[in-house]
């Protein structure tokens, strides 16, 4: 957060000193609690639908301008 906002998140909002941490969550059940006790949902949203690929809008990528298969130069190795 430091170097991509510019943002120390261990400065204190209310005093201004330096906070530390205390404590590592790691069970599921307590951070659903934890949560749920203070509003916010415990569980991960829904995934959205995957895309397809952009619409072409005419710009050509260079591969209309190979030349077909049976022409091509093999590779020398």
């Amino acid at each position: 957060m430091q170097r991509v906002f510019a943002l120390d998140v261990l400065v204190c909002p209310s005093c201004g000193g330096r906070m530390k941490a205390i404590a590592e969550i790691t069970d599921r059940r307590v951070v659903q609690k934890m949560l749920e006790h203070v509003g916010y949902p415990s569980d991960a949203p829904e995934p959205w639908p995957a895309r397809g690929p952009p619409a072409s809008v005419g710009v050509s990528r260079g591969f209309d301008d190979e030349p077909p298969a049976d022409e091509r130069v093999p590779d020398v190795e």
